[in-house]
């Protein structure tokens, strides 16, 4: 009896076996990628991971269905534009008759190894083209099965940093990273210093890549306008160079943001402008420009030439040098400044000094420094009557300057200090004779020099019935002085003659002396009458 229990029990585990091993047969027949028949299918993770001939370690591999999270993203990426590498990791995701998914690693060699279909060159594809690669054949092994890749964790690379930096070298990133990480990680560009080293430049970063090909990245334009193509992802190999500045240029006053620009494109005050933002709410179009300039020849003087805008308030085209420093003015300005009335070069030429010019006030100005800025005098101009009118209080203050000692004999001590919000006139000098008063015909009439005042009065019409008499005629020069006229008296060029007016005509006299004679006849008549 106990033997036949035991060859009972014996064929039972016989059974047993050949069932075990005839199931496994199958399981590893009919199971999809990285599912075994022990464990059957997971919509999850494959309970086995597959032998992986190509070398790599599968037990460095994230959990599958998880992304890795110790490097933020700044956007989704595009399967369309992201170039897969050695290192890059993916994961195939079947499901279908059955759910799985299996990890892949793209080796050293730019392959990666699929699971009982073989290698595959993935390396310099993009998502897009690397799933193309892998569809035909998986389908071939799978064909009732779907799958999709996904990019699970990014390759890590090297990338080089030259040039003008703090720290250069090489460096670890990721193809999700963008220049500016390598350049923090090499400590930003090289400031100008005491040795005489020059500033890094932002504006002209040149990325070499593998192939031969070569970006220029503008720093200056991502940071102040946010254009990310300025501003580009790395790749394996880069090679990053920054050169130092070249030609820059300072811009200060009414102006976004003022500060020191390299210049790279028309390099003229348009583009500078540009760079600091463009011109503030504050800028006045009324004061010109300024831009102060080294001599190439001599380091130690500094030239200032000041521009207009134009009529139509457009910057005006100047081309720029290395190290200008140009100052845009602001409303504020208009208070610091000084008023040139009169002859002064580049206005119209008159008799009257009806034209005028604002000119910036800078701390030691004198009526020399303002003329030479303004360009000089005008032809005509009257150098022994010029004048700095000055408000003091409720009190105007004359201040006569000798422009001829002054300009022409180069007499300093002729120049005169000016102050914020005088006005320094420079009248033309007249050439014609000025009539005014009780004549018939007032007005200015052209210089004679055989001509007497009483000439020029009867060229004027004669005197008018208001007028006074001959001995009360006066003669005013240019230079304020007065003088009585007479039949023989000569008149200059620039000479008012002036012809008083009467309070009364003679008639009305007459009038008025015999009214009060009748008055005086009549009221003596009264009193005679009356002490009768």
């Amino acid at each position: 009896m106990v033997g036949r229990w035991q060859s009972w029990i014996a064929g039972i585990c016989v059974f047993l076996l050949v069932t075990q091993s005839t199931l496994a047969v199958l399981g590893e027949t009919f199971a999809p990628l990285g599912t075994s028949a022990e464990g059957g299918a997971s919509s999850t993770a494959p309970s086995k991971t597959p032998p992986n001939p190509s070398g790599e370690v599968s037990s460095e591999l994230p959990t599958p269905g998880t992304v890795d999270k110790t490097q933020p993203q700044e956007e989704p990426i595009d399967p369309e534009k992201y170039t897969c590498g050695p290192g890059d990791q993916f994961q195939l995701n079947f499901w279908g008759q059955q759910n799985s998914s299996v990890q892949l690693i793209i080796d050293a060699q730019g392959r990666a190894f699929v699971p009982k279909v073989g290698h595959f060159k993935l390396a310099d594809l993009t998502l897009v083209e690397a799933f193309a690669t892998l569809q035909n054949a998986i389908a071939t092994y799978y064909p009732k099965l779907k799958f999709e890749l996904s990019l699970i964790k990014p390759r890590t690379f090297l990338v080089h940093v030259v040039g003008a930096v703090l720290k250069p070298g090489i460096y670890s990133a990721r193809a999700t990273e963008r220049l500016t990480k390598a350049l923090t990680e090499a400590g930003g560009q090289r400031k100008e210093d005491a040795q005489g080293l020059g500033s890094g430049s932002i504006r002209r970063i040149e990325i070499s890549r593998r192939g031969g090909k070569k970006l220029i990245a503008d720093l200056l334009l991502y940071n102040t306008k946010g254009d990310t193509s300025n501003n580009p992802y790395l790749s394996d190999g880069d090679v990053i160079f920054v050169p130092y500045e070249s030609l820059t240029a300072t811009i200060s006053g009414a102006v976004q943001r003022p500060g020191r620009y390299e210049l790279v494109g028309t390099k003229d005050l348009a583009e500078l402008v540009d760079l600091a933002g463009g011109l503030h709410s504050s800028a006045t179009k009324l004061l010109p420009l300024s831009i102060s300039r080294r001599d190439p020849n001599n380091n130690d003087n500094l030239a200032q030439n000041r521009y207009q805008f134009s009529a139509s308030n457009a910057l005006p085209a100047v081309p720029l040098q290395t190290e200008d420093r140009v100052h845009v003015p602001s409303i504020t300005e208009l208070q610091r400044s000084v008023m040139l009335v009169g002859a002064i070069a580049g206005t119209a030429q008159t008799d009257e000094a009806t034209t005028l010019r604002r000119m910036p006030y800078e701390q030691g100005d004198t009526v020399r420094s303002l003329i030479e800025r303004a360009g000089g005098v005008a032809v005509g101009a009257d150098y022994l009557n010029a004048f700095i009118s000055r408000q003091s209080g409720q009190e105007k203050i004359i201040i006569p300057v000798d422009l001829e000692a002054l300009l022409v004999n180069r007499d300093m001590k002729a120049d005169r200090p000016v102050q914020i919000g005088d006005v320094v006139n420079v009248p033309f000098r007249r050439r014609a004779v000025m009539i005014e008063g009780a004549v018939v015909r007032p007005g200015v009439y052209q210089f004679n020099p055989r001509l007497r005042a009483l000439d020029y009065v009867a060229i004027a019409g004669g005197p008018g019935k208001m007028a006074q008499d001959e001995d009360s005629y006066r003669l005013v020069t240019p230079q304020g002085k007065t003088s009585d006229v007479d039949k023989n008296t000569l008149v200059q060029p620039g000479d008012t003659l002036v012809v008083p007016e009467r309070h009364f005509s003679r008639a009305e006299v007459t009038q008025i002396i015999l009214g009060a004679i009748s008055l005086a006849i009549m009221t003596t008549s009264v009193a005679i009458v009356a002490s009768k």
